[in-house]
């Protein structure tokens, strides 16, 4: 096989093993893809909230919200990173050309050998190689530490979905309650309205007196300044949303009205342990683990020696015309054996710390086990609390209507005055933002819940 043949097949080599990495290597990585993000965010689950807009709405934010992308490039460059790694373990192919003229200059002295008035042309065109045998598979345990990290950092990157995502439908329909509170605070107005209008009409006829004017008048002040603190809250709301949707044409931000709201949380009776196994905490502490204990096998075979193939093929030549002939080949292969002596204790700290580190990470995986259970209890103790608070609520509200229903009767019987029924009326409207504010609480408890689940639906309990 002559020398052109065989620079052929490096150069192939070295081509084939650019794609291997690219392409092979690359189906390791787990990729988080669109259609895997999207998994993320569970549609299904918001599917049951019975409500185009708010799904809609989720994705728009998936789509264009701007923290989200960045936490998507954030994992383009892990995969690289992983990518640089796996790089590590293939030979490296370079061309390191050198020319060089030495100009007439003094005698050469090569022992009692004279060159007189000294000069010389070098042509040097060599491909070097250099290959380290990962004999004892370190360099493959790094590319392993390497893809923990990716895994870690796309658990990061599914906490953060999951709470954007739970976060703006909080929001919405914390933004549904304000606009139904609204409607029902303007009512309360106007309902107060008339009982002072009654009780000037009292005034006129000398059965009323100027405190009970004063008193309603101050009522009405007191539910105006209500009104100007829940219309501050929906602005505030719907600036908050438009930042989620990351869209600055929006001027308003579609939503269902309450009444049409047509769900029914499903509350379990408790929370088993191994719905807590897919919260992103949990599993990232997991893959935690298992990159420091690679760390550790890294740092007790770093003290091994290391072998490095080297390799050199090309031309060495002193006169141009000769730089491709046989005279000017160049071939030569070798084996670099290398072991650190003595480096201080370095390498031996190193394996210390990442034993320190191991120990720290059980630590913190007992926490977060902890951390879950207490925290996922406190979210179902909080909706089953306001689930109760709603039967209550809604118990209240028949009752106040049933009342209204009796002072009615009594106007007709000539028993009660409109003051009275305006009185009924007002208690009846509180009732009713009761049952508003509880109702929607019930389903934002559900979401927390979820969100305390890691992005899994809440399993009714038979």
């Amino acid at each position: 096989m002559n020398l052109r043949k065989i620079i052929i097949a490096i150069v192939y080599i070295f081509i084939f093993l650019f794609y291997f990495n690219e392409q092979g290597f690359s189906k390791n990585i787990k990729h988080n893809d669109s259609s895997t993000n999207l998994n993320i965010i569970n549609i299904p689950f918001w599917k049951k909230f019975n409500d185009e807009v708010l799904l809609n709405s989720i994705l728009m934010v998936y789509q264009n919200n701007n923290d989200l992308k960045i936490s998507q490039n954030k994992i383009k460059e892990a995969q690289r990173i992983v990518k640089i790694s796996l790089s590590n373990e293939l030979p490296y192919i370079g061309f390191d050309g050198y020319i060089n003229r030495a100009f007439h200059s003094s005698d050469e002295y090569k022992g009692d050998f004279i060159i007189p008035d000294y000069h010389q042309s070098r042509f040097l065109l060599p491909l070097t190689m250099n290959f380290e045998l990962d004999i004892w598979g370190q360099n493959r345990l790094k590319t392993k530490a390497k893809k923990k990290e990716l895994l870690m950092l796309e658990e990061d990157q599914r906490a953060f979905y999951i709470s954007i995502i739970s976060s703006f439908a909080i929001n919405y329909y914390n933004l549904v309650k304000i606009d139904k509170l609204i409607d029902v605070q303007n009512k309360l107005i106007n309902n107060q309205k008339q009982i002072l209008n009654a009780y000037k009409d009292k005034e006129e006829f000398g059965t009323a007196i100027q405190n009970d004017i004063i008193r309603e008048e101050k009522k009405i002040n007191i539910l105006n300044y209500e009104l100007n603190d829940l219309k501050e809250k929906q602005e505030v709301l719907q600036n908050q949303l438009k930042v989620y949707l990351s869209d600055r044409s929006f001027d308003k931000i579609n939503r269902i009205d309450f009444e049409n709201i047509n769900f029914d949380p499903k509350i379990p009776n408790k929370i088993e342990f191994s719905q807590l196994e897919q919260r992103p905490d949990y599993k990232k502490v997991q893959h935690k683990i298992e990159k420091i204990g690679l760390d550790v096998k890294i740092a007790k075979r770093d003290f091994l020696p290391k072998f490095t193939i080297l390799g050199t093929l090309g031309f060495n030549a002193y006169q141009f015309n000769n730089i491709f002939s046989k005279s000017s080949r160049l071939v030569n292969l070798g084996v670099m054996p290398s072991l650190d002596i003595f480096d201080g204790g370095r390498k031996f700290q190193i394996l210390k710390i990442n034993k320190y580190r191991y120990d720290s990470t059980i630590n913190e995986y007992e926490k977060i086990i902890l951390a879950s259970i207490q925290e996922t209890n406190d979210a179902l103790y909080n909706l089953k609390s306001t689930h109760e608070n709603l039967e209550l609520a809604l118990k209240r509200y028949n009752l106040d209507n049933e009342d209204l229903y009796l002072i009615n009767k009594k106007i007709n019987y000539g028993i009660a005055n409109n003051i009275d029924l305006f009185k009924k009326q007002e208690e009846l409207l509180l009732s009713e933002k009761h049952k508003i504010s509880i109702k929607v609480n019930e389903i934002i408890s559900y979401i927390n819940l979820y969100k305390a689940l890691g992005g899994v639906e809440p399993i009714e309990n038979l």
